[in-house]
């Protein structure tokens, strides 16, 4: 009877995902890549595609977990987007990327850690894998990735999934506009990236951060 009363707390204590959503087949479609980044991932899904992307624009935040598990300076991100307009009013769509404080994979996104990154003019319509490089920042080793589409020329752009990660780990879920968590099938990870520099780079980071602050 004391096993079956601590299997019941169990099961209450234990959070829900919030719901299932629909994702969106688009099948073998060749992948562009723009503007690639070189540098040391410590987080790469971007291999193994699903033939799924989930439209609507919002903002999707995916949990990150990198490897080596541990703080990192965080120089270059990527992100993998499928658009379905076919005659678009331009040939270009744009994207804002944030990184969120995580704390739990049951507690919404916490304060901003990077960005928002607006970017504009990135390719459209189709299927494209983009790098950005933004300015050297710390990240801690586990963190929320957001990605949202927000220009209502391009309703239906989207995070493609992936999964698994090559490089790093991502829980089975995710958030949208800071609220869930949500599942989707096949997987519910999406194409992302994060890098950092190269040991030597590293270094000579450092060393130019501390010359300009002796100045």
């Amino acid at each position: 009877m004391r096993y079956i009363a601590w299997a019941a707390m169990l099961c209450v204590c234990v959070p829900a995902v919030a719901g299932t959503v629909s994702p969106v087949r688009i099948g073998d479609v060749p992948v562009g890549h723009w503007n690639a980044n070189r540098d040391t991932k410590v987080y790469d899904n971007t291999a193994s595609y699903t033939g799924y992307y989930y439209p609507g624009g919002a903002d999707v935040e995916d949990d990150i977990h990198v490897d080596p598990h541990q703080p990192f300076v965080m120089t270059g991100f990527s992100f993998g987007y499928y658009d379905s307009v076919a005659t678009p009013p331009t040939n270009y769509v744009s994207a804002t990327i944030t990184f969120y404080e995580w704390t739990s994979d049951f507690q919404v996104p916490g304060a901003v850690l990077a960005g928002p990154y607006t970017l504009f003019g990135i390719p459209s319509p189709g299927a494209w894998i983009l790098s950005y490089q933004p300015d050297p920042v710390v990240l801690p080793p586990d963190f929320w990735m957001g990605v949202s589409f927000l220009d209502p020329d391009y309703p239906d752009a989207g995070l493609m999934i992936y999964g698994p990660p090559a490089i790093g780990t991502s829980h089975d879920l995710f958030m949208q506009d800071k609220q869930g968590p949500y599942s989707v099938s096949p997987v519910s990870d999406f194409c992302l990236a994060v890098s950092t520099p190269e040991p030597a780079s590293l270094l000579l980071l450092g060393v130019t951060g501390l010359l300009i602050r002796r100045r």
